[in-house]
């Protein structure tokens, strides 16, 4: 993921999710999930998809143009989501 600088930016982060747990913030960059780059979000969701529930993920984030790591656990995707 060497000089990448694209990826996703967090415009909401809901309070209890995840992402929350995680520490993401709102105008991150997330620009890899398990290893995988992620440029949009139909990649996103394939990680997301891919991953065990319950397992943690490693995530790639640009911070104020800093490199950050962090790790979320997958939960269960509400039959919402995907609508």
């Amino acid at each position: 993921i060497g000089g990448q600088h694209s990826g996703l930016l967090i415009m909401s982060v809901e309070p209890g999710s995840a992402s929350d747990a995680a520490g993401l913030v709102i105008g991150d960059i997330l620009v890899a999930v398990g290893g995988a780059a992620v440029r949009t979000a139909e990649d996103l969701q394939a990680e997301l998809g891919a991953a065990r529930v319950g397992a943690a993920t490693a995530l790639l984030l640009l911070r104020g143009g800093e490199r950050h790591e962090a790790s979320a656990t997958i939960g269960e995707r509400s039959q919402e989501a995907g609508r």
